[in-house]
């Protein structure tokens, strides 16, 4: 649950005994985020502007925050900013993870060859074992099973006995992978190992968002919206990932499939008014439309 009151105290104990650190600042445009506070994020991207190995963090989470209100041009020039910014500090690896949360996200909104091209800038930036993660699950909601798979075997050869990649990752690709091949049964059971941990920091409760989409495609509306629930209540683990935005979307489509017409109508609706600035393109808001309408 996101504390608002504690975290302010925290903070503002912490610059009382000026103690400053980029962390810290990050903190601040999370709490911002969560408290829809434009005035606050825009402090804390003037104070990362132009710091080397600082200002790409920010300019990446900007990114975020303008995906998460749909506006996936207008990520993507922060997100190339970002990336820029860390390769040019030699930081290959950190580069890669800006693109992945880009193709990540391009996927679970319907851009799907933007999604498999920004895997493939990934890859070719850094083949460490987290970016080969990013990739494959990117890769796996866009359609590229093979690829996916390819990637997943590598991770399972690779780390056998680490704990983020047997029970998150290879988890969560699996899971990605069953579900873009029709098979919820298949992808609920992948994910099962997963459940213990995906509510840290690493796995982001993304575990929890494929479930509940496997539950949907398996007609089960009661155990979907079980799963998206967890997401509405851990808004501070989830911050402005994209299933934090498309959360909703998916709770609409959970009461649709339990008859509770009323739940779903005000869902949807909440949705489409949280992105009322969005791009109109963008695959997801056209289908979350046509759907809205035919309630």
């Amino acid at each position: 649950l996101f504390r608002s009151a504690q975290a302010h105290t925290l903070l503002d104990a912490a610059f009382a005994h000026h103690i400053e650190s980029s962390d810290l600042h990050l903190y601040v445009f999370d709490i911002a985020f969560l408290e829809h506070n434009q005035a606050a994020i825009d402090h804390e991207m003037s104070w990362a502007s132009g710091e080397p190995g600082v200002e790409d963090l920010f300019l990446d989470r900007y990114a975020g925050v303008l995906a998460f209100n749909g506006q996936a041009a207008k990520a993507r020039e922060y997100t190339d900013r970002a990336t820029d910014a860390a390769r040019r500090a030699g930081e290959k690896e950190t580069a890669a993870g800006y693109q992945i949360e880009a193709a990540q996200r391009e996927a679970l909104y319907g851009n799907l060859s933007e999604a498999r091209r920004l895997a493939a800038a990934a890859l070719a930036l850094a083949h460490d074992r987290d970016t080969k993660y990013g990739a494959a699950l990117a890769l796996a909601l866009a359609g590229d099973v093979d690829h996916a798979n390819t990637l997943a075997d590598q991770l399972n050869k690779d780390f056998p006995d680490d704990t983020f990649v047997q029970y998150l990752y290879l988890p969560a690709i699996r899971g990605a992978v069953a579900l873009a091949q029709h098979d919820p049964a298949r992808a609920i059971r992948a994910l099962e190992p997963a459940t213990p941990y995906e509510a840290g920091e690493t796995a982001a409760l993304i575990p929890a968002y494929l479930r509940g989409l496997a539950w949907l495609a398996a007609g089960d509306g009661h155990r979907a919206q079980y799963e998206f629930e967890k997401i509405a209540t851990w808004r501070g683990i989830v911050l402005a990932s994209p299933i934090g935005a498309l959360n909703r979307l998916q709770l609409a489509r959970a009461y649709r499939l339990q008859h509770q017409t009323a739940q779903a109508k005000a869902a949807y609706q909440d949705f489409l008014s949280s992105w009322k600035d969005a791009d109109p393109g963008l695959p997801i808001l056209q289908t979350a439309k046509a759907e809205a309408a035919k309630l």
